[in-house]
């Protein structure tokens, strides 16, 4: 995995400043802070032009990332396109999602996987 977009995904992980959230990557959580789960975090991470930011869709209150077509039921997995460019297998994006969304995992706990591997 790339180095310098981990170490910032780690430190997004770890801060505390993000309230955690299942199965949408980001989603509306009034009138609480926005819930994002792993994934939710690295998109936050990793620069991008803001026509490819997040994009709210007000009917089913969350986020998409504009950069992915969220019709192809693929908007909470990650655009193979940045997967590639962060080195991410889909093994490890498939346990992470598990890691988040199944096994109720904080995202402590997911860093400390994370730290883990290459």
């Amino acid at each position: 995995m790339n180095k310098e977009y981990k170490k910032k995904w780690l430190t997004n992980l770890r801060s505390k400043k993000f309230k955690q959230g299942k199965f949408s990557m980001r989603q509306k959580n009034p009138p609480g802070p926005d819930l994002y789960d792993a994934f939710g975090l690295l998109m936050d991470t990793i620069p991008v032009s803001e026509s490819d930011g997040w994009e709210l869709d007000e009917y089913e209150g969350r986020y998409y990332f504009r950069l992915f077509n969220h019709d192809d039921g693929q908007a909470e997995r990650i655009h193979p396109m940045i997967r590639d460019k962060l080195g991410i297998s889909n093994e490890l994006e498939a346990t992470i999602i598990d890691m988040n969304d199944f096994r109720n995992m904080t995202f402590e706990e997911i860093a400390d996987y994370l730290e883990c591997i290459n």
